[in-house]
């Protein structure tokens, strides 16, 4: 039976801060009817995180060995969900495909005949006048064109819905397929790179070298998908602010979303892929926590004061703000 370190003890931490974080994205799902992408996303990202913990903490409690290439995975992958939640929860998408449906009194409305709908709009205080029968035949008259206007023929007409702008498509896809392609990488260098400390067949030299270009790879792609997520939210700042001041149902809340992913965020973002980066520049040359300088970068002996600062720290604060910004998003 062994004990906990440091580490250990930082994942029993996780195990109880993403507990309310749990509930609180399964609580906006439910208020947005289960239609929000993004914390799907951040779903993912908190069950990964669960997993991880218990893989770390059975392996320290009980020398389970065969865990130990598994959880030094998920600790370099996990940040995958992650970028695509924050990338996600700003794409402007959204807020076309939301301002087209049909609200309650969109479908009691869509209900009215077209004499009853222009009297609740044009005298919503007035019963609607009567008519009588008239004893002379009727006369037909037809408006002219000169007293026709724009706005009786469009009475009835509705709006056209917003269109998400084509760069802020673009960039979605570009984030969307750096961090797949981020993950993929990690991955497969995690294979050929992580080993138990007490494995009889260590990885051998063309396993590591393989391996450390993988997952620089994986690092470069995932530092390239948070930097095109932060182009995203600048580009998108000035419309999302401007949907607050069109009338647009739930506009503000996109101003509300954009702030904290560029004030909170993307800079927490960046503090975890410079961790990132780090593990991924010294995999070969981790010296199994003999002492060495660069041993501080190994995802499951290096320092927990390095790792609590940058990879535990701003994955809850970026955690915490989504589940902020979704709880106040108006109801679906």
């Amino acid at each position: 039976m062994g004990h906990l370190n440091e580490r250990g003890w930082i994942n029993v931490a996780t195990l109880a801060v993403y507990l309310p974080l749990l509930a609180g994205t399964l609580f906006t799902l439910f208020l947005q009817r289960w239609r929000m992408k993004s914390f799907y996303y951040l779903l993912t990202f908190i069950l990964v995180k669960f997993v991880g913990a218990g893989m770390t903490i059975d392996v320290q409690l009980n020398n389970n060995t065969s865990l130990y290439t598994p959880a030094a995975i998920l600790s370099t992958v996990v940040l995958t969900p992650l970028v695509m939640a924050v990338a996600d929860i700003i794409n402007l998408k959204h807020a076309a495909s939301s301002s087209t449906r049909n609200t309650p009194n969109d479908r009691r409305a869509s209900r009215l005949r077209p004499l009853e709908l222009v009297n609740r709009t044009a005298f919503p205080s007035h019963p609607p006048p009567s008519y009588s029968p008239s004893p002379y035949p009727p006369t037909h008259s037809y408006p002219s064109s000169s007293t026709t206007t724009s706005t009786d023929l469009n009475l009835n007409k509705p709006l056209p819905p917003p269109t998400a702008p084509r760069h802020s498509t673009i960039l979605a896809r570009l984030t969307h397929l750096s961090i797949l392609l981020s993950l993929g990488l990690g991955v497969t260098g995690g294979l050929r790179v992580f080993s138990s400390p007490t494995s009889s067949t260590p990885p051998t030299a063309d396993q590591l070298s393989s391996g450390e270009t993988y997952m620089r790879g994986a690092a470069g792609l995932a530092a390239l998908a948070v930097a095109l997520t932060f182009v995203a939210a600048v580009m998108g700042w000035g419309r999302a602010r401007g949907m607050g001041t069109q009338g647009m149902q739930g506009g503000r809340w996109w101003g509300v979303a954009y702030g904290v992913v560029l004030g909170v965020g993307v800079p927490a973002l960046v503090a975890r892929v410079a961790y990132t980066v780090g593990v991924a520049a010294t995999v070969g040359e981790w010296d199994g926590g003999d002492g060495g300088a660069t041993s501080v970068w190994d995802p499951l002996r290096g320092s927990w004061v390095l790792y609590l600062c940058l990879a535990w720290v701003p994955e809850v604060v970026v955690g915490v703000a989504l589940v902020g910004v979704g709880c106040v998003k108006p109801r679906a």
